[in-house]
C-alpha cells in the first residue's frame, strides 16, 4: 500500500487529485489533504506515514 500526503491549496484541484486516486484505492491510502507546505511538516513531524 502506497501512503499518500495531498498538498495543495486550491480546493478544486485537490477534489481532483482525490477523486483520481479514489480510482486506484487499492493500492494507495490518502493520509491526509494539507492546504500548505507549513501545516505537511507540521504533520509529518507528528505521524509517521512513511
Amino acid at each position: 500500500m502506497i501512503k499518500i500526503l495531498i498538498v495543495e491549496d486550491e480546493i478544486p484541484a485537490r477534489k481532483k487529485l482525490r477523486r483520481f486516486l479514489d480510482q486506484v484505492k487499492e493500492t494507495v491510502s490518502v493520509e491526509a489533504e494539507i492546504d500548505t507546505v507549513l501545516e505537511a511538516v507540521s504533520f509529518l513531524k507528528k505521524n509517521k506515514i512513511y
